[in-house]
């Protein structure tokens, strides 16, 4: 870039950055982002393990006594009460 370029983008002193700075930038970068792809790929198997877990259990469950409970659907009105 040349100098007269640069000074119109940059009203400053443009920022002058060696080769040793730039390979350092450089390197913490790809060390984040392969931190980043292994977060990652945990996220996926957890999610994973969730919903291989959420479609093998039934939909009833028996307690101790073998007396089959139905699953009650979520209901959110019953939660909060009516206001007068």
């Amino acid at each position: 870039m040349d100098g007269a370029e640069s000074a119109r983008v940059y009203p400053f002193p443009a920022p002058v950055e060696t080769i040793v700075e730039l390979r350092t930038r450089l390197t913490l970068a790809e060390e984040r982002l392969t931190e980043l792809k292994a977060m990652l790929e945990d996220m996926r198997r957890d999610r994973d393990a969730w919903r291989e877990q959420a479609q093998t259990r039934p939909a009833t469950r028996t307690c101790d006594t073998d007396v089959v409970v139905a699953v009650a659907p979520y209901d959110r009105m019953r939660l909060y009460p009516k206001r007068s």
